[in-house]
């Protein structure tokens, strides 16, 4: 009996990578393309140009990440996925046009990042990134002046 339990242990832990790997290649493959959007997205800096469509994109992606994670429907996990790279796609255009209407406050916001003013006047930055934040979701609902203004408050 101690000899097969040994047995069964050593067949167990043998093909478990093998399990693994196969798990991983799934996930890749099925995340592969929301990945990409997602990585796209970042590089644009669209959770802060285009929070709301950002926000969307991330939430489908964690739901799918959930479902496949509880061995959840592939055709499911394909849909948030499909809408999660959709979302994140939008968000990526969103930031070309709000980086032109912005440009003034962006340029006033790295300076202020590169002298810390996050540090050394809480208050401010933080009034600042709000008011940004209310252009960027103004902006993506097509209230063009609207966040421009907004923008230039920020």
């Amino acid at each position: 009996m101690r000899l097969s339990s040994l047995a069964l242990l050593i067949l167990v832990f043998s093909w478990a990578p093998s399990g693994f790997a196969a798990a991983e290649s799934l996930r890749q493959s099925l995340f592969a393309e929301a990945e990409q959007s997602l990585a796209t997205a970042n590089e644009a800096r669209a959770s802060l140009l285009a929070p709301t469509s950002y926000a969307e994109g991330a939430d489908y992606y964690r739901r799918a990440e959930a479902l496949l994670e509880d061995g959840g429907d592939i055709d499911s996990i394909r849909r948030y996925l499909d809408r999660a790279a959709q979302a994140f796609e939008r968000a990526t255009s969103a930031t070309a046009v709000a980086q032109v209407a912005f440009r003034k406050t962006l340029e006033a916001r790295a300076d202020a990042t590169q002298a810390e003013a996050s540090s050394y006047a809480t208050a401010e930055w933080r009034a600042a990134e709000e008011g940004l934040a209310d252009a960027a979701v103004r902006m993506e609902k097509d209230r063009v002046k609207s966040a421009q203004r907004a923008a230039d408050s920020a």
